[in-house]
């Protein structure tokens, strides 16, 4: 009975199925599917000269399966239908086919054309990356029978013919050709934005990850689109290719989420299964490696990559679930959008290459389309980051900034506290000394009382001066002015004069040229304190008898060289440039100030002055060397302008 029914549906397709495709004089294109008839050879038995003994079927379906071990064959019949001669173009729309055996019956006379990407390019009559032939001079009343032989085993088997006339296949290729050009365009115009900006903000991990994402998804496509077989890629060797760079690009795009996910600093099953992948992704590369060698594993190397892919569907799942308490995270937002075009044109790819679905003129730029999203999105992505870093940085330079202000404050205590130590310890003795004077209340030692009070007035005064000294310093105008080094110098060294007695320490300076700075007046100033102010500290801890700073200065027309340098015992902090660094210090830690003072100094040359500060242990001790641009010069150059 099954036997019967099975007739009788073959009878009846072959009546509504039309099996001859007829060209007319206003042909240009058309695709053969409908006109063809496959049969698949599961038991690899079928040779053309007994293919008289095959059951053909109507091809329904032009996806004939994916990943098979056995070839199919198709037959077509066309018919020239016009007035005239026609020279037709056929072209299998899978670039990626292994092995096309096409038999050309005409006149009873058989011709053989070897296609498919593991032949040599130079075997084609017309040489190009899709598998091509032409069917020349097809006189008018002729009818032309295609049989096709078909094996791919590392992808699906694409039965279909799309028949072209010469100007119209041109005018496809040129297309095709200008969409290449841009999706290449648009990928490297992507690349050369991001990755600049990348190794600015010092985010090296991310541009190498993203430099393999845009080779990656470039390689990808210029492979599987037969683009690197046009360039003479054959055999084995091509379909090493073509999956060598599918696994790279769903390794890459693992490894920049990864990456992101990372420095958003989220966490949870999300992180585990990306790295899952990575580890599988890692693995088909060394399977990559040893198909190689052993060529017949190149089938299961295919499959198993299709099952990495699967697996790293469920990622996608996973980025929905957080997608709704994440949504307000820009980053997350890219990342999310930017996967979901992959990971659909992905899903879309994944079923045709299984042979759920078939192939059409969308599908072939499919995953093109989706990975130039991908990237876009990603780029977005890392726009947003950097975005976020530079919030980040006003945020701690506005923190270093108050830290500066209160470690300033500190230093003016500190400074202020030891300057009146002494004039306060000997007012209170005069004041004791007035106590017992007038304790015995005679009249003769009023003379004496009159003597005291102005010596008591005098350290009141000085007290008054010091704090009026440093009130002057920090009260200066905060924009830039012209203003001498020396009598600056000369105020902070008096300003420390108390600290500096008590060590006995000397100052030396050499400015020879009276040099004068157009800059910021105050900041010069809290320089100096904080470098003198460190020597005096390291002298005191050290217990250096004789403690000297020598000051140079040489002034030139675009800045200003000054060179402070000290007897105390030098830095021991290793590397020496790490001084510069918050919270790093040679000091005991007990100090006031410990690892900030200098890291202020830094700054403010840096970004105050727009200048540089270099430190080295000299003979005797440390070593500063800051160069100031005088930005008076640049001002009168601009106004002569």
């Amino acid at each position: 009975m099954k036997f019967w029914i099975l007739c009788l549906y073959i009878s009846f397709s072959t009546i509504i199925y039309a099996s001859t495709l007829e060209i007319k004089d206003t042909f240009e294109y058309i695709k053969a599917s409908p006109y063809m008839f496959f049969y698949q050879d599961k038991n690899n038995t079928v040779t053309y000269d007994s293919i008289h003994t095959i059951l053909w079927k109507p091809m329904l379906s032009t996806n004939l399966g994916g990943h098979n071990n056995f070839a199919s064959w198709t037959k077509l019949s066309l018919k020239n239908s016009s007035s005239t001669p026609k020279t037709l173009i056929l072209k299998n729309p899978r670039a990626s086919m292994d092995e096309l055996d096409v038999y050309i019956v005409r006149n009873n006379h058989v011709s053989q054309h070897l296609l498919g990407d593991t032949r040599p390019l130079s075997l084609r009559e017309l040489p190009h990356r899709y598998s091509v032939f032409p069917l020349v001079n097809i006189a008018p009343g002729e009818q032309i029978e295609v049989i096709t032989r078909l094996f791919n085993p590392i992808g699906s088997a694409e039965g279909e013919w799309e028949i072209y006339t010469h100007a119209y296949f041109i005018q496809f290729a040129l297309l095709e050709s200008i969409w290449w050009g841009i999706f290449i365009g648009i990928n490297l115009a992507l690349f050369f934005y991001c990755i600049p900006i990348l190794l600015i903000a010092k985010d090296k991990i991310l541009a190498s990850l993203f430099a393999l994402f845009t080779i990656s998804a470039i390689g990808h496509q210029l492979s599987s689109n037969g683009l690197f077989y046009a360039m003479g890629i054959t055999a084995l060797y091509n379909d090493i290719v073509i999956i060598f760079f599918g696994i790279l690009f769903i390794l890459s795009t693992v490894l920049v989420i990864l990456r992101f996910l990372t420095i958003t600093h989220h966490n949870g099953p999300l992180r585990l299964i990306f790295r899952i992948i990575f580890f599988l992704t890692s693995f088909e590369i060394c399977f990559l490696i040893l198909c190689y060698f052993y060529p017949s594993y190149m089938r299961a190397l295919s499959i198993s990559a299709l099952f990495v892919g699967l697996f790293g569907l469920l990622s996608w799942f996973l980025l929905i679930k957080n997608f709704i308490p994440l949504l307000k995270d820009r980053i997350f937002r890219y990342i999310f959008i930017g996967y979901t075009a992959i990971f659909l044109t992905f899903l879309y790819q994944l079923l045709i290459l299984n042979g759920t679905l078939q192939m059409n003129s969308f599908s072939v730029y499919s995953f093109s389309l989706g990975s130039i999203f991908e990237m876009y999105f990603f780029a977005l992505g890392i726009t947003q980051y950097l975005k976020e870093i530079e919030k980040d940085k006003v945020n701690k330079d506005k923190l270093l900034d108050f830290q500066m202000r209160f470690a300033s404050i500190g230093r003016v205590v500190g400074n202020i506290s030891h300057q009146w130590k002494v004039p306060l310890v000997r007012a209170s003795a005069l004041l004791t000394h007035i106590e017992a004077i007038l304790h015995f209340r005679q009249e003769s030692y009023y003379s004496k009382i009159e003597e005291l009070v102005p010596e008591i007035r005098s350290y009141f005064v000085f007290m008054q001066n010091s704090i009026d000294e440093f009130y002057s310093l920090y009260s200066q105008n905060t924009h830039k002015i012209d203003f001498k080094l020396l009598p600056i110098i000369n105020d902070v060294w008096g300003m420390l004069s108390s600290k500096i007695h008590t060590l006995n320490a000397k100052l030396y300076v050499k400015d020879k040229c009276d040099a004068t700075l157009f800059s910021y007046e105050y900041s010069f100033a809290h320089i100096l304190i904080i470098l003198i102010d460190n020597a005096l500290d390291m002298a005191k801890l050290r217990n250096i008898k004789e403690p000297q700073i020598n000051i140079t200065i040489n002034s030139s027309i675009e800045c200003v060289d000054i060179i402070i340098e000290d007897n105390c015992g030098g830095i021991t902090q290793e590397p020496i440039e790490s001084i510069f660094e918050i919270d790093v210090s040679s000091k005991d830690h007990s100090l006031v100030n410990g690892g900030l003072g200098l890291a202020i100094v830094k700054t403010l040359v840096n970004e105050k002055f727009n200048g540089s500060i270099v430190v080295r242990n000299a003979e005797h001790g440390a070593y500063f060397h800051l160069t100031l641009p005088n930005d008076k010069q640049k001002v009168l150059s601009e106004v002569h302008v």
